[in-house]
Formats: C-alpha cells, sequence, structure tokens
C-alpha cells in the first residue's frame, strides 16, 4: 500500500472522511439520467456485493476514469467499516440539492447494526441535453463531520417524545 493510500486508510479508522475528486469532465465516463437513482443502485450493490460495486465505479464512472487509485481507496475503507460493523442492513437518501442546472449532490445513509455510514456524492453534467457525471464521492463515518446543515429539516420528534415522558412523571 501507498503511503498515501496509508494515511487515507488511517484517517478512515480515526473517524474522518475519504474524498475522492475528479477535476476532468468527460461525458463518456458515466451519463446517469438521475443521480438518485444511481445512488440507490450503487448502495445497493455495496451492501451485498462490495468489491463487484467498487470494480463498476473504477470502470464505468468519470471519477473512476480520472480518479486513479481513489475507488480502490474508497473500496478498502467501506469493507474496513464492513468488517468492523456487520453487514450492511439497509439504506436511503436523506438529500438531494441542486446548485444551479449543472451540479447536484446526492447524500445517502447506509445504515448498520450500531453505526451510520454516510455517502456523499456530487454529480455534474455539461448540458441539460447530457446525462450526469459522478465528479466526487465522500464516504463519512464520523457523526461530527455528516453534513445536518444541508439536510432537510425535520419535526424534532425525539425531542417531543422525551417531553411527554418527563410529563408522564
Amino acid at each position: 500500500m501507498t503511503r498515501c493510500a496509508a494515511i487515507l486508510f488511517a484517517l478512515l479508522l480515526a473517524g474522518g472522511s475519504i474524498l475522492a475528486d475528479a477535476a476532468v469532465h468527460d461525458a463518456r465516463a458515466q451519463n446517469a439520467a438521475d443521480p438518485s437513482e444511481w445512488m440507490l443502485q450503487f448502495l445497493g450493490q455495496a451492501a451485498h456485493q462490495t468489491e463487484a460495486a467498487y470494480k463498476a465505479l473504477k470502470a464505468e464512472t468519470h471519477l473512476g476514469h480520472v480518479g486513479g487509485a481513489l475507488p480502490e481507496i474508497l473500496y478498502e475503507a467501506h469493507r474496513s467499516y464492513v468488517n468492523g460493523h456487520g453487514p450492511a442492513q439497509g439504506y436511503e437518501i436523506v438529500s438531494e440539492q441542486t446548485l444551479g442546472h449543472r451540479l447536484r449532490r446526492v447524500t445517502a445513509v447506509m445504515h448498520y447494526p450500531k453505526h451510520p455510514q454516510l455517502f456523499v456524492a456530487d454529480f455534474y453534467r455539461q448540458t441539460p441535453a447530457e446525462g450526469w457525471n459522478l465528479i466526487a464521492l465522500r464516504i463519512e463515518t464520523n457523526s461530527l463531520n455528516f453534513p445536518w446543515q444541508d439536510l432537510p429539516k425535520d419535526e424534532p420528534v425525539a425531542a417531543a417524545a422525551g417531553e411527554e415522558r418527563r410529563a408522564a412523571r
């Protein structure tokens, strides 16, 4: 393992994040019709066929074409997380944001028995007639680094339940 890969792997084990970023656009690399659908398919495969999912990430996406060894680093990070937390028990899209007409961010959570894992994927398209290309993928395991400010605001269900418990005493 190269020194850079070892450092990135150590960051993940310490509860950090790994970010893969692609700077050059290549429309042939992916052209997904819907970023959220792509993310759901990726997570479904990653939950049950982890190695195959990351091989496809490298072979079929813009990020894989320009990201060098980054898909392999993401795979190792994901695999070590599964080894430490058990198999994934589900996944869901929790946010989809747009920045203009050409950038979209999809945030998803993969659920494990004791701890979640957050996936943040950025997509870009050159024109509205083209599909979306994955340009960045981040796997976040430290909940302190989750982008809470970017997620939709929900009703404070837990706080309301706690207030009811106090009132019942």
